[in-house]
């Protein structure tokens, strides 16, 4: 047994031997441990003073960090050495569509594999349904800014050089866009300046790293380990990858879950901690702690892609993770009714860089799709239905196959048949319309002892669709202002043979003739941006909190009911913000670590 004062585990609970393991998001984890060690560091350094320090372990079920190129972010995403992918269950939603679940691998997680955008959320808006102190976003806006400011001091953050959108904007024929309809953010990027990624626990913890941390790596967490009499979490129970030995650490203040918004609701499930009815069929836990909240309100961004041929690029400056501009949704609480008005959609506008990688499986997607009952399929009554099962099996498999070759084909194509690669390089630019706030709402479910489903129930809420619509009418606007030289080809022609395959196999009882809409349910992706799962209670006095609503922690990352354990990742999200979250997930660390400090004096 080992003991240690803190537990931070930013890595998967280990289901069972043939389950696959997969890495959680960490940049929630390296600012929650940046914040300890600066206060630590502030200190004394005598023997006495040190002992006197905060002992921490942090579990990692990753190995070694990928050593990378920001532009290499969609490859990257999705190779086993940096990532671990998983898949959704069919999305009702997008036509029976499953999706990958790429999940982040190593310390840092997260920010292993994504596009190395440092963008801030709008502190204004984004938190007004969140509790105090953070429902105004100041405390938030300052967490977030003196993190930027250690990470650009340490080399790991650098601001975007417009010189090459300059160049972009000439060749792909920009008029000027007026102001008041669309504000450009200004970018920054989590780079060296050779081009190379920076993870979060190289510009926040790596530089003041003491000897009182001890690093866990390729351990999984199996279960939390807990009183059932008083509530109180004591440990941990591990796994190591390598040696096959199984362990238990044990905390003598906290443990703090930050294992993202996928697999923080997991591990809690695992430990009989959520919806009691639904967690009897896992025989193995033989206590609860009842917190149907567990694993509910899953959400996340959803892109909507348009493919334009451009004039070549190749005289230009290549922009270091493809993406040349991010234009803010003008307009806000489009298709809703709420006194709180968010942005509802952005715009990202990038060269072909990694579309090599992005195109094949964004293509081949479209026939990776699952069959059930609810199958649109022009049967009348019950009489045929053991013809109709049959026939929904044999869909599925042949769906399998062919999405198996297309995908294949596909990444030989786009690697290898001139002029193909050529194209992507120098002659592609993409026009992303990102889904910032969804009504729709989904879950993570244990079905047995040893697996999940991840189901985040894209376009299900009819107001999402009112928002693509009009998200699609104002990217004509953007598209006519931007790509004056470019013509269209995805959507276009190609899309209109793929539609009628379409609707031989939608998953619902009306086909969806509007084209953007149908368009949105067979090709959009995800934003990989999953928050909710474990959601922070709006209820500010913990007196009059309880276990009844979907809410998971209080504003003090407390579990609900529990003592001694927290959760600290984009789980605790309210609702979406309007950004990518990893910089909110750190700044939501580093709060985590002012109120620990608290705490201990």
């Amino acid at each position: 047994m080992y003991m240690y004062r803190y537990i931070y585990m930013s890595g998967d609970p280990k289901l069972s031997l043939k389950s696959i393991h997969v890495h959680s998001k960490g940049p929630s984890a390296m600012g929650l441990l940046h914040g300890l060690l600066a206060q630590n560091n502030e200190g004394p350094s005598s023997d006495d003073a040190m002992r006197s320090k905060a002992s921490i372990c942090l579990i990692e079920s990753g190995g070694s960090n990928p050593d990378t190129y920001s532009k290499d972010w969609a490859k990257t995403a999705f190779e086993p050495r940096y990532a671990s992918v998983l898949s959704s269950v069919p999305q009702r939603g997008l036509n029976g569509r499953i999706l990958d679940v790429p999940v982040g691998s190593g310390l840092g997680g997260g920010s292993n594999i994504n596009a190395c955008l440092f963008v801030p959320p709008d502190f204004e808006n984004d938190f007004q349904e969140w509790p105090e102190p953070y429902k105004c976003g100041r405390i938030i806006k300052e967490a977030a800014e003196y993190l930027g400011s250690f990470m650009a001091a340490n080399g790991g953050v650098e601001d975007y050089d417009t010189r090459c959108n300059v160049e972009f904007n000439d060749v792909v024929g920009r008029k000027n866009v007026p102001s008041n309809l669309y504000t450009e953010r200004k970018l920054r990027l989590t780079t060296k300046r050779d081009g190379k990624r920076v993870n979060y626990f190289d510009s926040l913890v790596r530089p003041i790293l003491s000897s009182n941390v001890k690093l866990r790596q390729n351990t999984s967490v199996e279960r939390l380990l807990w009183d059932h009499h008083t509530k109180t979490a004591t440990g941990v129970a591990c796994f190591e990858k390598f040696s096959k030995k199984r362990f238990i650490i044990s905390a003598k203040k906290e443990i703090i879950v930050c294992a993202g918004a996928i697999f923080s609701p997991v591990l809690l499930l695992k430990s009989g901690i959520g919806n009691e009815d639904k967690l009897k069929i896992m025989k193995s836990i033989n206590k609860f702690h009842h917190l149907p909240g567990v694993g509910q309100n899953l959400k996340d961004h959803l892109i909507i892609p348009r493919l334009f041929l451009s004039p070549s690029l190749k005289g230009s400056r290549r922009s270091m993770n493809g993406v040349r501009s991010i234009f803010k949704d003008p307009c806000r609480g489009i298709g809703s009714n709420d006194v709180i008005q968010k942005p509802s959609f952005e715009f990202l506008l990038m060269d072909g860089s990694g579309l090599e990688y992005v195109a094949p499986r964004m293509v081949s997607m479209f026939f990776r799709r699952g069959f059930s009952d609810n199958t649109h399929i022009n049967f009348y009554g019950n009489q045929f239905h053991k013809l109709r099962r049959a026939l929904l099996f044999s869909m599925q498999k042949l769906f399998k196959f062919v999405y198996i070759i297309s995908f294949t084909l596909l990444k030989v194509i786009f690697h290898y048949i001139e002029p193909i690669p050529y194209l992507c390089k120098y002659h592609m630019v993409t026009l992303l319309i990102a889904h910032l706030n969804p009504k729709s709402t989904g879950a993570v479910i244990m079905v047995s002892e040893d697996t999940f489903e991840i189901n985040p129930a894209y376009m299900t809420n009819s107001k999402d669709e009112a928002v693509i619509m009009e998200a699609w009418k104002r990217s004509e606007d953007l598209k006519d202002d931007y790509f004056t030289n470019c013509y269209e080809i995805f959507p276009g022609k190609f899309y209109t043979l793929l539609s009628l395959i379409s609707n031989l196999c939608q998953n619902s009882n009306r086909l969806h003739t509007n084209e953007v809409i149908s368009f949105s349910k067979n090709f959009s992706v995800p934003y990989f941006h999953w928050i909710g799962t474990c959601a922070m209670s709006k209820i500010v006095d913990r007196t009059k909190l309880t276990t009844t609503n979907n809410s998971v922690v209080d504003a003090n990352f407390q579990v609900i009911g529990m003592h001694n354990i927290r959760v600290c990742d984009a789980s605790v999200f309210v609702d979406c913000i309007s950004a990518p979250t990893a910089l909110t997930c750190a700044s939501l660390g580093y709060i985590l670590s002012s109120i620990l400090n608290q705490c201990n004096q």
